[in-house]
């Protein structure tokens, strides 16, 4: 559980939910390039330095499989984090349980 907190603490929990799938799409992909685009688009203002390592840690959550387990301490868990952040945690993780069983079905 405390990796998980660890690389959240890295990228943000308001990060990992906003851009929760763009680290998803990206997340075995070698460049954060195209992570940083999605930065660029929204004009957020951070070092580079902090782009690299939300970027990673973005990425490295799910290769570690462990974005349902993030989510899901977002959305019922974690403290001083604003209620729309929590709904839409809880949406990506009501999503994702039901992507994970359609798999599990196949």
């Amino acid at each position: 559980m405390e990796d998980f907190k660890r690389k959240l603490q890295s990228v943000g929990i308001e990060t990992f939910v906003k851009y929760f799938n763009v680290f998803k799409e990206n997340q075995n992909e070698s460049s954060n390039e195209p992570i940083f685009e999605e930065f660029n688009a929204k004009n957020e203002e951070w070092a580079k330095s902090s782009y690299c390592s939300k970027a990673s840690g973005g990425k490295k959550i799910f290769r570690l499989k462990m974005e349902i387990e993030t989510l899901d301490y977002i959305a019922n868990h974690a403290t001083h984090v604003d209620g729309h952040t929590k709904k839409l945690a809880a949406e990506l993780l009501k999503e994702e349980i039901r992507l994970k069983r359609l798999l599990l079905e196949e």
